[in-house]
């Protein structure tokens, strides 16, 4: 009667424990993520921005409807076709590296594409050219960041719904920023103010710390193989 009496005093305790570590909180504001969030936040808002000044420039320019379809196709086309290969460079040379190429690179194009329509109408050719280098320097931004989210934290499927609200966010504030932006000032000021948000964007990947990386692209494989993989 003795033992039975024993066994469910010692059981009681090992039960709360349990309890108390399944439901020990999970920091997700740490320095990394901090980072990390402002770097994506910022960057789609230049992403969402950047369609609405496009058109407002093109029209501006005297381009009409026609150029406005050339100019989104220019940023948009290489964007899609050369994301799989965004991706395998990522792998290859590390997320965050490409990361900030990807931000300097849209920098440094917009804010030329800025300093055009600053100084006159420039020639389309120059536009779409600019655009496409643009919307190419992108396609290394979108695949670091599924790969990144897991290194900064911990609970991962809470860090990614917090990601996919600052998404949908932005989708809807950067158009309306954008055409407020437009009415008060030219479409070439906006242009610059867009590429400002690339800046911040590889300012804070710049200062992020990440883990160190476990040996990718080792094994012998070829940047041709880990592309048809990918």
């Amino acid at each position: 009667m003795g033992d039975g009496g024993d066994l469910p005093v010692a059981q009681v305790p090992v039960r709360r424990l349990t309890v108390l570590e399944t439901r020990a909180p999970q920091r997700l504001w740490n320095r990394g993520f901090t980072l990390f969030f402002a770097a994506r936040s910022t960057s789609l808002l230049g992403d969402h921005m950047l369609p609405v000044v496009i058109s407002a420039a093109m029209i501006h320019g005297g381009y009409g409807l026609s150029g406005v379809g050339y100019a989104l196709a220019a940023h948009l086309a290489p964007f899609a076709i050369l994301m799989i290969f965004g991706g395998v460079l990522s792998d290859r040379f590390g997320a965050r590296r490409m990361m900030i190429l990807s931000d300097v690179v849209r920098l440094v194009f917009q804010s030329l594409l800025a300093l055009l329509f600053a100084v006159g109408t420039p020639e389309l050719w120059q536009v779409l050219m600019l655009l496409a280098l643009i919307g190419a320097g992108g396609a290394t931004f979108q695949p670091g960041v599924a790969s990144i989210t897991p290194q900064i934290a911990q609970d991962v499927q809470r860090a990614n719904a917090t990601l996919r609200v600052s998404e949908s966010l932005m989708s809807v504030v950067a158009p309306s920023l954008a055409g407020l932006l437009l009415t008060v000032s030219a479409p070439w000021t906006v242009f610059a103010i867009d590429a400002a948000t690339f800046a911040v964007s590889g300012a804070c990947l710049f200062l992020l710390r990440l883990p160190a990386a476990r040996g990718a692209g080792a094994g012998g494989s070829t940047f041709r193989l880990d592309l048809v993989v990918g």
